[in-house]
């Protein structure tokens, strides 16, 4: 699934979600943001996401605002519990709920929908309020929303299916792979991909867990490189100060110079490949002739091979986004 078709299902689940529950254009496009990209959200979210559109509503307007969403949908769908904090306040939390609503956002069996007080830790709390913050901070990308819908994204490139995140379930010799078991954030556009991950304070030394993602997508980076993919890297996180700065981790993820401009090269030389595939009459009286276009295609197959070998872990840039919004 690229650009067009995540777009695409996007429009076509809010327009759904307006029919079924008479929600307006931006609370549509807010459900299905949310809904598959974690299902939580906070009222400062909310604040955010609407100034970044257009929408300047504060404070009470805001509240106002997710109660009206709640009317339409339903309390089955719209519930909201206490985040308990260490010697702070608590701080509501937002979630999406239910079958009847998921349903309508194409991941009926999601485990968002299920109550996130009664069944996730506090830390599986922040890191999916991370999640949801990344991707409301970048509303207009082309979210795939789903792990099935990752994972066609990568079918559709012809990946092997062995380079994703995984883990494996059931008994020895009858496992069965579950694919990015994080659950975190994918965006595709064309060649371009961003990857999100989102990043709790779980311990003192956090960088531990951010090496160990980074290690999990490091054999999808370098895939993803070799068929002329360039990879963003986006590490979000809350407002606590880190004791190990994020970018010391993640230039160890970026390609090289060399690497970097071998990507970016191999996207060049596909898109002309593409163009001389088409037999445009222009385009072979250029070439001297259609022995001149296949030469120049023989050439560009030479230069694609081999910048495919100079390709290292794929990341042609990270990001640190930080989300004052989600709590300590």
């Amino acid at each position: 699934m690229g650009s067009g078709e995540a777009k695409a299902r996007s429009e076509e689940m809010a327009g759904r979600l307006r029919e079924r529950f008479g929600l307006d254009q931006v609370e549509a496009e807010f459900v299905v943001l949310v809904g598959r990209n974690g299902g939580l959200f906070l009222t400062d979210q909310v604040d955010t996401w609407r100034q970044s559109r257009g929408l300047p509503d504060t404070g009470a307007n805001v509240r106002r605002w997710i109660g009206g969403l709640g009317d339409k949908l339903g309390a089955a769908s719209l519930k909201k519990f206490p985040l308990e904090r260490e010697g702070a306040r608590s701080v509501d939390v937002h979630q999406f709920v239910g079958r009847k609503l998921y349903r309508e956002l194409g991941t009926e069996n999601s485990r968002a929908r299920l109550p996130a007080d009664k069944r996730s830790t506090i830390v599986e709390i922040k890191r999916r309020l991370v999640s949801v913050g990344a991707v409301l901070a970048r509303w207009w990308y082309p979210w795939l929303g789903s792990v099935g819908a990752s994972v066609a994204w990568c079918d559709g490139l012809g990946l092997d299916r062995a380079v994703l995140p995984q883990t494996r379930y059931g008994t020895r010799g009858k496992e069965r792979p579950s694919y990015f078991p994080d659950r975190s954030p994918h965006a595709a556009d064309g060649n371009l991909c961003l990857f999100v991950c989102p990043l709790v304070i779980e311990e003192r030394d956090e960088s531990k867990g951010l090496r160990k993602w980074g290690r999990s997508y490091a054999p999808l980076w370098q895939a993803l490189g070799r068929v002329g993919v360039q990879t963003t890297v986006v590490v979000a996180r809350s407002a606590q100060t880190l004791s190990v700065p994020v970018a010391d981790v993640m230039n160890g993820w970026e390609a090289s110079g060399e690497s970097q401009r071998a990507v970016r090269g191999i996207w060049f030389d596909t898109q002309l490949d593409y163009v001389l595939g088409g037999n445009a009459p222009s385009v072979i009286e250029a070439h001297g002739g259609a022995e001149g276009v296949a030469r120049r295609r023989r050439e560009l197959a030479a230069a694609i091979e081999a910048a495919r070998t100079e390709v290292g872990r794929g990341v042609a840039k990270t990001e640190e986004l930080a989300l004052e919004e989600v709590p300590a």
